[in-house]
Formats: C-alpha cells, structure tokens, sequence
C-alpha cells in the first residue's frame, strides 16, 4: 500500500473462469467472472488495443440468487481508474505462515544446581496491550542431587536439564511456545558376507571401535555387535542402537554441529561394509522421558517453536477479537546457569500468512466503510455489524492478490485534486485460468511496471510461492518461494 488509508475495494473471482473477452457489455458477466471495461464505451476490453484502455472499469460479475448469469456487478475503488495516475501493480501468491525455530544446544550440566531461560514474545495480541514492548517469560529448573553431598558439585545430565525446561515451557499457559528435543542421528546400514572377519574395527568421527565378530555373521549381529560395543566401551562419546542392519547413533553431548563420519578402518574387515554418512542429521526428540529411557546418557538440546494465534471467526462479520499479525515472535536469552555454557541458534525465522481467506475478509470489510453498509458498521447498542455487509471470500480459502494502487483526477474550480484508490483482486490460489487471464490483460494496461506473466506460471498453492526459476531480482516475486 503506498498510501495511508485509500478509498479501497476488494474484488474477489470464482469458478476459474477466463476474463470476459473484448467487446462485451458489462451485464454479460457471468457469476464470478472478472471484466476489463473501458470507461467511455462500456465495452470489455483486452489491453491490446493501444489507446484502449486509458480509463478503465474492472468488474466482477454476481449473481445472488444462486445462478451462473449476470445480476449485479461489484467495480474498482473509484468512479473511474485512470491508468496513467496508476502509482502500483503487484502480484502476490499466496504464502503459508510459519513459525520461528529456535534451539538451545552446545550446553553441559551440574548436579544441584539452577538453571534458567528468558524468553521475549511479541504478536499483535500482545502489542495491543503493550504497545511496541514485548511480554517476558522465564522458565527455569533445577537439575537432581549430587551423587556425593560431600564433594563439590560434580558434572551433572544434561538430558535430565533439557527435560525439565522442555517440561516447563509446555505448560505456558498462554501456549504461545511448545517445546521438544533436538540431538544429532547418525544411521548407516550394515553389510555382511561370509568373509566377515573375527574383528573389525569401525570409527565414528574420531572414535576407533574394535568390534569382536564372528566369520561368517549377518548384517544384523555385526550390526548388533557394532552397538554393543559403542554402548559399552568407557567414556564412549555415543549411544548406538540397531534395528536388524541398520545403526542409529546418537551423540552424548549437546554440540552446536556433529560432523561425525562412521567407516569401516580395519583392512582385515573383509566381507563387511558400513555405509558412510558424511554427517548427522538434527533430529528432533518428541518425547524426551522416551528417549531418554531407549538411549541412556544421550545427551540433547531443546527446540522451541512459536505458536500462532488462533482464528476468531464467527457468524458475525464484525471480528471484534481479530488479529493480522497471528505469528509469534520471540528472544531467548540464556540466564542463570548458562554463562559461557550453551548457544542459542535461530533454525527458521517466522513469517507471516499472505493470502488467507480469513485475513482478506477483513480487508474486504473495511473497504465496504466506503460503499454499504457504510462508516457506520457496528450497531451502538450491541457491538455487533448493520446489515448490508456482503462478503465474496472464505475464510478457510487461500488466494493469490493482484493489487493495484492509482489516484483519480478531478478538477474543482481552479484546483486538481487526486483521491488516493486502491484496488486488490483476490484469485482463489487454485484458479489458474482466471490468474493468467487477469495477469495477461493487466501486464498490458498497466505497461509502465514490471510484468508478471512469467510469475504467475510458477505461482501455486503447495509451496506458498512461486516455483519459477527466473531471477529473483527481477521482480522480486521468486524470492517467495
């Protein structure tokens, strides 16, 4: 929007129709169906007529009563669109919202001791209660006794820290944060044939495993022997399990990365073969008390997610609890605890929803304080919306937007006066035909900006985006995919 506050209008298609071809009156509309109209004949246009379309009427056809043919029209904001006072022409697809990641790893444990996280939230429910400022939540725990009340405290589990503030986080009672685990998994798959040799000896990252083997053994007891051995050699930095041939190994230390490779070192392990990973996988952890019992002394880091909040939708076009900006955003800050002990990574910044039919009703009906029921739309006594509101969108469809921005012209006396207008043209995400039809025509009326035929190809509702493979300084659009 470049302006604050234009006279706007939200014109919303059905049915994925093609645009109303050139030469047809504006009654010819069917149901859902968008038209391009110049203003001094009536007549549809296509944009390829130079001199056509200076003056334009953009319309989309309704039909009340149920039917597929022309009964109403709904038109641009303005009398008129005087396209040489266009000021924007942007195509937008819809964009799923999602949340912000954040985890908390590279940190160790003491016994007996506090720990404590500050986490700093903001969403637009918190900013109508406190402004630009942000509400802050501390979540802390404390970790179990030491083994030995007479010694100083000793090195603690750090599994047994990352549970207890995961624990803790999930009973915010606002539920604007969850919490789970996060470590790093190593799998490889195990071969082996009757060459396998009485020992062989396997390396996971700097770690040298000799492993006692039979000759002759399966993928699974060399895959079995393998996990035995990791799990039982001293100060072994992993945990290891196996499903039949296949190894999952888990690091013991909440590191910030895992770079660990797993190989087979040992010449003499003829008929053997371990698959190499290059690196471990981050992994996330549900359900630490599960785990926690499955891989004993597997140490882990904590992933917070933001929550969203939720749609307050009811029969009343008046969305009294509405919110625009319903993704939460936040700050973690390591406190009591953890100086010089832990790192703080941000694994996906939030973004907000674009498109979404919920989010585009209220556009919708703010702009109707300009057309019926008018500025004055909720009843004084009750609170509640007059009649007369009309809405063309829902709330659980997704939409790609075609927004257009332009002033038009008058002359009072000796003055000109400009009156700030804006247009959006929601397109169910689906509708292809209709996206391309609208986009063809506007790229041509609208030729002084960027066009957006070579976009709206790759613009789909499965990644929120546009798939096209064009550059993104272009237009800037691919930079949403």
């Amino acid at each position: 929007m470049s302006t604050t506050n234009p006279v706007s209008k939200v014109l919303v298609t059905s049915g994925n129709q093609a645009v109303l071809g050139a030469g047809n009156r504006i009654d010819q509309l069917a149901n859902g169906q968008i038209g391009f109209f110049n203003f001094h004949t009536g007549l549809s246009v296509d944009g390829t007529v130079p001199g056509d379309a200076r003056d334009i009427i953009i319309a989309v056809g309704i039909n009340r009563s149920g039917g597929s043919t022309y009964e109403d029209h709904r038109q641009q904001a303005g009398q008129v669109l005087q396209v040489r006072h266009s000021k924007s022409y942007t195509v937008k697809p819809y964009r799923a919202g999602r949340p912000k990641i954040v985890d908390i790893v590279g940190f160790t444990a003491q016994c007996e001791s506090p720990y404590a996280l500050r986490v700093a939230i903001r969403n637009s429910a918190i900013s109508a209660l406190v402004g630009f400022d942000s509400i802050t939540k501390v979540f802390s725990a404390r970790t179990g006794c030491c083994p030995d009340q007479c010694a100083p405290c000793g090195t603690g589990n750090p599994a047994e820290l990352a549970t207890a503030l995961i624990k803790n986080i999930n009973l915010e009672p606002d539920k604007l944060l969850t919490a789970t685990g996060v470590g790093y998994q190593i799998n490889a798959t195990v071969t082996a044939g009757s060459g396998a040799t009485a020992s062989i000896t396997v390396t996971v990252g700097t770690t040298a495993y000799t492993v006692p083997t039979t000759s002759g053994n399966s993928a699974t007891l060399v895959a079995a022997a393998i996990a035995n051995t990791i799990n039982t050699t001293a100060n072994s930095p992993y945990r290891a399990t196996n499903a039949g041939a296949i190894l999952t190994i888990y690091p013991t230390t909440t590191g910030t990365s895992n770079t660990s490779t797993f190989a087979l070192t040992n010449a003499n392990g003829t008929g053997v073969t371990v698959g190499t990973i290059v690196a471990a996988t981050k992994t996330v952890i549900s359900n630490p008390d599960t785990f926690v019992a499955a891989y004993p002394g597997v140490a882990f880091g904590i992933r917070i997610t933001s929550g969203t909040l939720p749609i307050n939708s009811n029969n009343n076009p008046v969305n009294l609890k509405y919110h625009k900006l319903r993704e939460t955003d936040f700050d973690v800050a390591l406190t009591t605890g953890f100086t010089c002990n832990g790192t703080v990574q941000v694994v996906q910044t939030s973004a907000v929803i674009e498109g979404n039919g919920y989010d585009l009703k209220q556009e919708e009906y703010l702009a109707e304080g300009w057309a019926k029921p008018g500025p004055y739309r909720q009843s004084e006594i009750t609170g509640f919306a007059r009649d007369g509101f009309e809405s063309f969108l829902s709330n659980t469809a997704n939409y790609s937007k075609i927004a257009l921005t332009y002033d038009q012209k008058s002359v009072g006396g000796w003055l000109e006066y400009y009156n700030n207008l804006e247009t959006v043209i929601a397109v169910p995400c689906a509708d292809t035909t209709t996206l391309t039809g609208i986009v063809a025509i506007t790229d041509l009326i609208f030729s002084q900006f960027q066009a957006f035929t070579n976009d709206v190809t790759g613009m789909n509702c499965v990644s929120g985006g546009s798939t096209s493979a064009l550059a993104a300084n272009v237009d800037g659009i691919e930079s949403l995919a």
